[in-house]
């Protein structure tokens, strides 16, 4: 499958069921795999397409999806649709003229990358990375929709519909991908050579920061020691941080190896896509540890403390836990052996 970001929408508890199988016709039909990466709901200058398609052979593609039924629509024009939704009629924006202005957005934060700027001298302030955009209606069928007239709003070649996310569709069918690449990626605007490897990582992490570490300014002579020592996430690690399954686990790693860091990405990614989770807790045994947990969650545009991530460490807990002052350091094994067993006794 491409490269999925997230991975699975199990967590995407908010994700809409027409987003579900978009997301699915994807995960299926985009090839060639290794040269396709998909992002569901980037957020990106503020705004949040369904989603962002890349294609090495093609360029971006941006995606909006409207799992609306043909009866819902009463009125349709270049700026807004009138829908008929639980007995009452509302106005949404016209879905092509809303994806737009995610392509916009996503212009502007490509823009502030030299490295995607056209170095074709006759394009000036151009990118050379094309972008497309496309709606999708997995509950429309184009017969009806040209039935209705809303071709004439917007193009067949814009839009996808029931009939393309069927097992029997042309494009399910066409294990070769050709026909994929007809329909979704033909709506980028001009031809395009791909992006170096370099580049495409730099696309990675403006498109889903989670897949960066924006490290905290320290200064003195620890400053260069710390930069070496806490790198980017590598691509293995981003994954784990994203896609770990809900229970219990282990994360195994020699020292710096990332595992710190891949617990702040997995805080980050909670956050964002797991709204029925309200509280987060780290506990470690380290003091030094939790200033540097804490100063990591804040500069991913998290907060600390109560109504963010909550860092304790253990011997706060406990204490907390049993109402007594703990003395975090300095005492032998018997006094901390009897506080790990009187705050246990206390949580039963």
């Amino acid at each position: 499958m491409p490269i999925m970001y997230p991975q699975t929408l199990s967590c995407c508890e908010g994700a809409l069921d027409g987003e579900r199988q978009v997301y699915l016709f994807l995960k299926e039909v985009a090839k060639p795999r290794q040269k396709v990466i998909c992002w569901f709901k980037p957020e990106i200058l503020g705004s949040e397409p369904d989603f962002v398609l890349y294609c090495q052979n093609h360029g971006l593609i941006v995606i909006e999806v409207k799992d609306w039924a043909i009866q819902q629509i009463k009125e349709a024009n270049p700026e807004s649709f009138t829908l008929f939704i639980s007995g009452k009629y509302e106005k949404r924006s016209n879905p092509f003229r809303q994806a737009r202005g995610y392509v916009h957005a996503l212009m502007e934060a490509l823009k502030k990358a030299q490295c995607f700027a056209s170095d074709d001298p006759s394009h000036p302030g151009k990118l050379k990375v094309p972008i497309g955009r496309l709606v999708a209606f997995p509950n429309i069928e184009k017969r009806e929709y040209c039935q209705r007239g809303l071709d004439g709003l917007i193009p067949l070649q814009s839009a996808l519909f029931k009939d393309d996310f069927e097992p029997l569709g042309e494009i399910c069918r066409d294990t070769s991908g050709k026909k994929f690449h007809e329909k979704v990626c033909g709506t980028c605007p001009f031809p395009f050579g791909g992006l170096k490897e370099s580049e495409v990582g730099k696309l990675k992490a403006l498109i889903w920061p989670e897949i960066r570490i924006d490290l905290p300014e320290r200064k003195g002579m620890a400053k260069e020691r710390f930069q070496i020592e806490v790198c980017a996430l590598d691509e293995a690690q981003a994954k784990l941080a994203l896609y770990l399954k809900p229970g219990h686990q282990i994360i195994k790693g020699p020292p710096g190896s990332g595992k710190t860091l891949v617990l702040v990405n997995r805080c980050c990614y909670i956050r964002r896509f797991c709204s029925d989770i309200k509280r987060i807790l780290i506990v470690c045994f380290n003091i030094v540890l939790q200033s540097y947990l804490k100063r990591l969650i804040q500069e991913k545009g998290i907060g600390v403390g109560t109504g963010g991530i909550e860092v304790r460490h253990i011997f706060e807990l406990c204490s907390q836990i049993i109402s007594q002052t703990v003395e975090f350091e300095k005492k032998g094994t018997p006094y901390y052996d009897s506080v790990i067993e009187l705050t246990l006794e206390t949580v039963k």
